[in-house]
């Protein structure tokens, strides 16, 4: 994280001083020197992070549902996915959520991780969520 350009609107604080959900996960991550592969339901810059931690993230489908099949397709996944986490998406899915699901479903041992808990998120100086 850029701490210079927080201090444009901080002031001058110290990295130890910044609480940043992406960073605080992917540093617990290291803690309990985490070994898997990771399913998120977070922004691209979170898993950019993780992955230039040396974390393997699950790739996103791309496409669309159209078909029972096509969402079986989607929420299905042989994955050996050993964690979920969850911050915010703006692409936020049904699918996905159901995908996160069944990977937690089938493997009682898959962390479960969440970040940011904001009830609002300011974008352009509005409330949006």
């Amino acid at each position: 994280m850029d701490i210079h350009i927080l201090s444009f609107f901080l002031g001058t604080r110290a990295q130890h001083e910044i609480v940043h959900p992406a960073q605080t996960i992917c540093d617990h991550l290291k803690s309990i020197q985490f070994d898997g592969l990771i399913f998120c339901l977070t922004s691209e810059a979170f898993k950019s992070l993780l992955r230039d931690a040396g974390f393997d993230v699950v790739e996103e489908l791309v496409g669309y549902v159209e078909t029972l099949d096509d969402l079986r397709a989607v929420i299905n996944s042989d994955d050996p996915v050993k964690a979920v986490i969850i911050d915010v998406d703006f692409n936020l899915t049904a699918s996905k959520l159901m995908r996160a699901h069944g990977y937690l479903k089938k493997n009682p041992e898959c962390l479960f991780i969440g970040g940011a808990a904001d009830t609002l998120i300011t974008v352009g100086g509005k409330d949006v969520i």
